[in-house]
C-alpha cells in the first residue's frame, strides 16, 4: 500500500514537471504533446522538442494570415500529425516539412495554396494521409506527390480544378478509393 502511494506521488511530481515545460497552447504528457493555436500568422517559435500532434486553425470568419510556409517552419522531428487550416499560406517552400520525417497525417485544408511542385512535400516518406480540401485554382505539378509512396488517402474536394492530370497519382499505389 505505501508502494502504491509513493508510485502515485512520483507520477503527480512527474506529470507536474512536464506540465511546467509545456508551452501555452499545449497539453503535454511525458511522451505526446499536443499544441492547439488559434489567430496567429506563422508556426509557434519554440514549441517542446516532443511534440507529437500540432494543430494551428483559424475559421472561414477570421483565417490566419500566414503566407508562405518556409523551410525552417518547423523543428519537431517527432510530429507525426500536422492540421494547419484556415491558415492562409498561399506558397510552400520546398523542403518546407523536410524535419518532419515522422509525419503520417497532413491536413491543409482551406488554404490558398497556389501551387505544388515535386519539392512541396519533399521528405514525407511516411505520410498515409494529405488533406488539400478547399485550396481554390491550386496549380498542382508533374510529380507533386512523388515520394508519397506511403501514402493511402489523398482529398482534393472544393478545389475548383480545371483539370487534374491522373498521372500525378500512377505513383501512388497504395491509394484508397472510397
Amino acid at each position: 500500500m505505501y508502494l502504491q502511494f509513493i508510485k502515485a506521488i512520483l507520477f503527480v511530481q512527474l506529470v507536474s514537471s512536464v506540465q511546467s515545460q509545456c508551452r501555452q497552447g499545449c497539453k503535454c504528457s511525458s511522451k505526446v504533446t499536443i499544441c492547439v493555436f488559434t489567430q496567429i500568422s506563422g508556426v509557434p517559435n519554440n514549441l517542446p522538442t516532443a511534440v507529437t500532434a500540432l494543430t494551428i486553425s483559424g475559421s472561414v470568419s477570421s483565417p490566419n494570415s500566414f503566407g508562405h510556409l518556409s523551410s525552417s517552419a518547423f523543428t519537431s522531428s517527432r510530429m507525426s500529425h500536422l492540421i494547419m487550416r484556415y491558415c492562409g499560406i498561399d506558397t510552400i517552400d520546398a523542403g518546407a516539412f523536410r524535419t518532419l520525417p515522422e509525419l503520417k497525417r497532413l491536413n491543409l485544408e482551406f488554404n490558398k495554396i497556389k501551387i505544388l511542385t515535386e519539392q512541396s512535400f519533399q521528405g514525407l516518406t511516411k505520410l498515409t494521409a494529405l488533406d488539400l480540401t478547399g485550396n481554390k485554382k491550386c496549380d498542382i505539378r508533374p510529380n507533386a506527390f512523388n515520394g508519397l509512396a506511403a501514402l493511402l488517402e489523398l482529398r482534393l474536394g472544393e478545389m475548383d480544378l480545371d483539370t487534374l492530370d491522373l498521372n500525378l497519382l500512377k505513383q501512388l499505389h497504395g491509394l484508397a478509393t472510397p
